[in-house]
C-alpha cells in the first residue's frame, strides 16, 4: 500500500541528483527502462522523446560538476499531456486528422518546467478532443490502468495517471475541464490537483487554428504523493507568458495546516450521479478517522449546494462550446433534431444537444446562475474549511470502446446507470473556478484505490493541498502491485 523504497518521491531524486550520489541521465536511464518494460501494456506514452530529456540531463550533470546553480527540478523525470504543445513533437489531441500535427512552438507549462530541469520523456495519451473518462483513440489505442489493465485509467488525462502510478515517470502536467485531472488520479491511485481558475498558464495548450484554451480549463498536476504535486504546482504556477510583464502570481499560504483545526463538509451522494456504495464505504471511513483526528466534520446535503441544479447547469455551460466544432449545415439540423425531440426528454443526449443550440439569451442566463453559485460556495466556505467529494460515481471501471459515450452505462450498487451521470462530481470546481486535490484514500475490497476531491474557497490551493497532506499521513501512499 505504501511506497516502496524502489520507488523513491520526485524531492529525493532532485536531492541525490543536487547532492551528487546520482547522475540526471543515470536517474533517466532507470526511467527510461522501466518505460520500455512496461509502457508496451499500458500504453500510456504514446510518443517518445528521450533524445530531447538525454541533451538535457547531459547538461543539468555538466552544470553540477562545474557547480554551476540548477533548477529546482534539476533531473526529474516526468511526461507531459498529448495536448500540450513540446515544439517539434506532435500534438493531436487523439484526432486522427492531426496525427502529423508538429508544435511550432513550446507551450508556457513545458517551457517552465524545463527551465526548471525537468527531464520530458515523451506525451501521454488522451481519448479524441480530451472528451472521455477512457483514454483511447484511433492513432494510438487504448491506454490501461496499472491496477487492473482490464480497467480504464480515467481520461482525458489518463496516459499521465497510468505513467505515474506504474513509475514510468516522477510526475505529470494534465489538464481538467471535466474532471480529466481528477478521475484519472482517483482511478490510478494518485494525487492530482486542479487549480483555482487562472493560476496556470494555459499558452499552447489548444487545437491548431484556435486561439486559446476556455477559461474553464486549468492545467495541474499529478504524482504519486502530495509533497511532490505541491511542488509541481509551485513551479508551474504564474502568470501566462502573455500576461507577466504587468503582474505576479502569488497564492496564499495555507491558512490551516494541523488536522484537527479543519473544518470539513463531506458530500457523498446526490440524486441524479448516485455513487457505488462500496465507494462511500471508504468515504465514509475517512470521515471516521477525520473525527478522531479532531477534526469537525459536517456531513451534507448542504443548503448552499443543490447538486440537481449543479448538474443541469453544467451541460448547460459545459455542453455549449461543442457546438464551436459544427458547421452550418451540422447546427442547422441539430437545432432540427432539437425541436422533434420531446420537451420531457431528459437524457444526455437531449441535454447536451439543447445547449448546443440554445440562444443567447440563455446562455446569459445560465452565467448568471454560475455567478450566484460563486456566492453561494463563497457563503458555504465561511462554514466549512475544505469539502470533502467523490471525484466519481465508482472506482475504474471495465475498458469500453465497443459503445459510444452516450450509450455506456456504469454498474452502480446492480443498477444501471448513465455513463454520464457523473459529470456532475467534476462541476462545482469548474463552474466556481475553485481549487480541488484529489487524494488517494484506501483500497475498495475489491483491491481498486478511490480518492476525493478536497474542494476549498477560489485560491485557497494551498489550504487544500495542507488537508490532503494530512490525509496522506492518516493513509498512506498507494501503488499498484507489479511495478516496483
Amino acid at each position: 500500500m505504501t511506497t516502496s523504497a524502489a520507488r523513491p518521491t520526485a524531492r529525493e531524486l532532485i536531492q541525490r541528483i543536487a547532492d551528487g550520489e546520482l547522475a540526471a541521465r543515470d536517474n533517466l536511464a532507470q526511467f527510461l527502462a522501466r518505460m520500455d518494460k512496461h509502457n508496451p501494456v499500458l500504453n500510456a506514452v504514446i510518443h517518445d522523446g528521450r533524445d530531447r530529456a538525454k541533451a538535457i540531463a547531459e547538461q543539468i550533470d555538466a552544470d553540477l560538476a562545474a557547480g554551476r546553480p540548477v533548477g529546482r527540478l534539476a533531473g526529474l523525470v516526468m511526461t507531459i499531456k498529448d495536448s500540450f504543445d513540446v515544439e517539434g513533437w506532435p500534438t493531436t489531441f487523439g484526432l486522427e486528422h492531426l496525427k502529423d500535427n508538429v508544435a511550432e512552438r513550446t507551450s508556457d507549462v513545458v517551457s517552465r518546467l524545463e527551465a526548471e530541469g525537468a527531464l520530458i520523456v515523451g506525451k501521454t495519451n488522451v481519448p479524441p478532443l480530451l472528451r472521455d473518462w477512457q483514454s483511447g483513440n484511433p492513432i494510438h489505442g487504448h491506454t490501461r490502468n496499472p491496477w487492473n489493465t482490464d480497467l480504464s485509467p480515467g481520461g482525458s488525462s489518463g496516459g499521465a495517471a497510468a505513467a505515474v502510478a506504474a513509475g514510468l515517470c516522477s510526475a505529470e502536467i494534465g489538464s481538467d475541464i471535466g474532471g480529466s485531472i481528477r478521475i484519472p488520479a482517483h482511478y490510478c491511485g494518485i494525487c492530482g490537483h486542479k487549480p483555482s481558475n487562472g493560476v496556470v498558464s494555459m499558452i499552447g495548450h489548444q487545437l491548431p487554428g484556435t486561439y486559446g484554451s476556455s477559461a474553464m480549463v486549468s492545467a495541474g498536476p499529478l504524482a504519486a504523493n502530495v509533497d511532490d504535486m505541491a511542488l509541481l504546482l509551485d513551479v508551474v504556477a504564474g502568470a501566462d507568458s502573455r500576461n507577466a510583464p504587468a503582474w505576479r502570481l502569488e497564492l496564499p499560504p495555507a491558512r490551516i495546516t494541523t488536522i484537527g483545526d479543519f473544518r470539513v463538509g463531506i458530500l457523498d451522494n446526490a440524486p441524479t450521479a448516485p455513487v457505488d456504495g462500496a465507494y462511500r464505504a471508504v468515504i465514509g471511513a475517512l470521515g471516521e478517522r477525520l473525527r478522531q483526528a479532531g477534526a469537525s466534520v459536517t456531513e451534507g446535503p448542504f443548503r448552499e449546494l443543490d447538486t440537481t441544479h449543479l448538474h443541469d447547469l453544467f451541460i448547460r455551460i459545459l455542453r455549449a462550446m461543442a457546438v464551436d466544432g459544427l458547421s452550418d449545415p451540422e447546427f442547422s439540423a441539430l437545432i432540427a433534431q432539437v425541436e422533434r425531440t420531446p420537451r420531457d426528454d431528459q437524457s444526455y443526449v437531449a441535454a447536451t444537444n439543447r445547449a448546443m443550440v440554445q440562444r443567447h439569451r440563455d446562455w446569459r442566463r445560465a452565467r448568471q446562475e454560475v455567478g450566484r453559485l460563486k456566492h453561494d460556495m463563497r457563503v458555504l466556505f465561511r462554514q466549512i474549511d475544505v469539502l470533502l467529494m467523490p471525484a466519481a460515481v465508482s472506482a475504474a471501471f471495465p475498458i469500453d470502446f465497443d459503445r459510444p459515450r452516450e450509450e455506456r452505462t456504469l454498474l452502480i450498487d446492480g443498477v444501471e446507470r448513465d455513463y454520464n451521470e457523473q459529470l456532475l462530481w467534476a462541476a462545482l470546481p469548474v463552474l466556481a473556478e475553485l481549487p480541488a486535490t484529489l487524494i488517494p484514500i484506501g483500497l475498495q475490497d475489491n483491491g481498486l484505490p478511490v480518492g476525493v476531491q478536497v474542494v476549498g474557497e477560489y485560491l485557497d490551493d494551498r489550504t487544500c493541498i495542507a488537508f490532503a497532506r494530512e490525509v496522506e499521513r492518516l493513509v498512506g501512499v498507494f501503488s499498484p502491485p507489479g511495478y516496483d
